[in-house]
């Protein structure tokens, strides 16, 4: 029969995280793979050393602390402290942010400590990728609808004021059934380049759905300088553009919506910044601010 400790260091060389087995005494008596491709440190230079060679000089003794606490209390897996990040000492000085969750373990009649080492910053950073991809547009890179109205939820609560303004790509529908929806594609994808070459920093641009855009201007309280800049995004939307078969940009038409003046919910803004837009739209103009009167913009040369 296959002696159990063989058995246990196999299964521990399976885990991805990092794992070290700890004597009474402090000292690791094994470690997996998984500390190597964490920390760098292999077994020729980490069994038989004491535990605060993997701890920072400036926590050796908080850590210390905490280790002790656990072996002379009752047993039972835990955390190792309640704070999220801990840090470990990597080959050559570097400092790794872990968490750390610690078990008793009877080995070779021996009550030893196992802890388990998890690499936080890649957890985090697939954390933040995951995020990114629930926010935002897989086609254009602009946020998506869910991330938009999230940001408006938020604006609409903190009372500060913005405009909505709502783009739709004309008879963009006949463009894709003409040119198939592969070009279609790149030019969406050209679009978006273009409205988010045309906000500022604290503003934000979203794919609402299909050939639909949203565009939020921070601060924006001013009618006209909204208009001003709603043309200058139209100007730059509707220049020629180079996809495959299609050499011209598309035609856009923008309705526009102030918080708080004309809604003070998120719905009422975007009801009236889609009204907006369609009464530009039947009007054959390009822009329109709800409660005023359409105005031309550029469109496109056929």
């Amino acid at each position: 029969m296959l002696d159990p400790t063989i058995k246990l260091f196999e299964f521990l060389e399976a885990l991805p995280d990092a794992v070290i087995i700890v004597d009474a005494s402090g000292r690791i008596a094994h470690l997996n793979a998984g500390v190597t491709r964490l920390l760098g440190h292999t077994r020729d230079t980490l069994e038989g050393h004491h535990l605060s060679a993997l701890i920072p000089p400036r926590l050796r003794d908080a850590h210390a602390a905490h280790f002790r606490q656990f072996v002379t209390q009752p047993h039972e897996s835990r955390l190792m402290t309640e704070r999220p990040i801990l840090f470990a000492l990597a080959r050559g000085g570097l400092e790794v942010p872990v968490s750390v969750t610690l078990a008793p373990l009877e080995l070779n009649g021996e009550r030893c400590t196992i802890a388990v080492m998890r690499d936080e910053a890649r957890l985090h950073r697939h954390l933040g990728e995951a995020v990114s991809r629930a926010e935002t547009d897989p086609l254009t890179g602009l946020w998506n609808r869910r991330a938009a109205l999230e940001h408006l939820e938020r604006l609409v609560t903190r009372k500060e004021p913005f405009a909505l303004l709502f783009l739709d790509l004309v008879g963009f529908k006949q463009f894709n059934d003409q040119h198939g929806h592969h070009v279609g594609d790149e030019v969406l994808s050209a679009v978006a380049g273009r409205i988010r070459s045309s906000v500022r920093t604290p503003d934000a641009a979203a794919r609402f759905g299909g050939d639909e855009f949203l565009v939020v201007m921070a601060g924006m309280r001013d009618a006209a300088l909204l208009r001003v800049r709603a043309q200058a995004m139209a100007e730059r939307i509707v220049q020629p553009m180079h996809v495959r078969t299609v050499s011209r940009g598309p035609n856009v038409t923008i309705g526009a919506a102030l918080f708080p003046d004309q809604g003070a919910t998120v719905e009422a803004l975007l009801q009236g910044a889609d009204q907006a837009m369609y009464l530009a739209k039947r009007a054959g103009l390009g822009f329109c601010l709800l409660g005023e009167s359409p105005q031309r913009f550029p469109v496109s040369e056929s």
